[in-house]
């Protein structure tokens, strides 16, 4: 059961690292110098805003469901946001790249609460040890992945695909591993 939490702790925040991982990618496909502040202007608002109204319905949905929806949520805006960069480099898909960002946030801290709250459910002894355990090897892996994307890697298009590949299969682990 450790495993699963170290694993969910993963899931929850490789997403929003590695997005943050592949800036210069989309700074480049964009025309513009500030998108790394954007995006993280646009996904910590959007933490603190469905952070703040989670506390208020967070009854209105079980953990199991919400934990689920969260997981499914990173994945699918994480992987509309270099689609958008690719086939519109336009302002028009900049605003839509931000908002596909405001919505990750929002289903990265929905993910975050819900599994500390699971977590508390099955250890009781250690709330939610292991889940941070998961986001702090979270950090090291994006890390590592955007070493070696600096050192083998030259095209930032294939560097984005191997940090959506490695991210993917990341999140199959982990629905594996709870489902």
């Amino acid at each position: 059961m450790k495993l699963v939490f170290i694993l969910l702790g993963i899931g929850e925040t490789i997403v929003s690292r590695c997005l943050m991982t592949s800036m210069d990618y989309y700074r480049l496909r964009f025309n513009n110098e500030n998108v790394a502040f954007y995006t993280s202007l646009s996904m910590y608002t959007s933490t603190l805003l469905f952070g703040t109204l989670l506390l208020i319905f967070q009854h209105s949905l079980s953990l199991h469901l919400q934990l689920f929806s969260s997981l499914i949520g990173l994945i699918t805006t994480y992987a509309f946001c270099p689609l958008v960069a690719f086939l519109l480099p336009t302002p028009l898909g900049l605003s839509i790249y931000y908002l596909l960002i405001f919505l990750n946030g929002g289903f990265k801290i929905m993910g975050y609460q819900s599994a500390i709250g699971y977590s508390q459910l099955f250890i009781k002894d250690q709330f939610g040890v292991y889940f941070l355990t998961g986001t702090g090897i979270s950090g090291v892996l994006a890390f590592l992945l955007r070493v070696i994307a600096l050192f083998t890697i030259y095209d930032l298009n294939y560097s984005l695909i191997l940090y959506f590949t490695f991210t993917l299969v990341l999140q199959i682990l982990v629905y594996i591993s709870i489902y």
